[in-house]
C-alpha cells in the first residue's frame, strides 16, 4: 500500500488486553482512523501492567493478582478479549 503525503501510519500502544477504558477507546479511534485511509497498528503487551506495577511501584505479588486471572483466561480461549 502506498501512503500519499496525507496518510499517516499510527501505531498505539495500550495498557492492557482487557474489553474498555483506553483499550476500547483505542479500538474505536484506530478503526476510525482506518476507515479514513491510515495505516493502523494496535500494539498489546504480553505481560499486561508489568511497568506499572512491578518497575513503578515494587509490587510484583500485586501484578501477579491482577495478570494471572487473564492469563487463565487467554488459555482457555487462545483470544485475546
Amino acid at each position: 500500500m502506498v501512503l500519499n503525503s496525507s496518510m499517516k501510519s499510527v501505531g498505539i500502544v495500550v495498557p492492557a488486553n482487557i474489553r474498555g477504558g483506553p483499550e476500547k477507546a483505542s479500538a474505536i479511534l484506530a478503526t476510525s482512523l482506518a476507515d479514513e485511509g491510515h495505516s493502523v497498528s494496535i500494539f498489546v503487551p504480553i505481560l499486561p501492567w508489568y511497568f506499572y506495577f512491578v518497575t513503578l511501584n515494587r509490587n510484583p505479588l500485586l501484578w501477579l493478582r491482577y495478570v494471572i486471572p487473564i492469563f487463565r483466561q487467554w488459555l482457555r480461549k487462545r483470544e485475546f478479549a
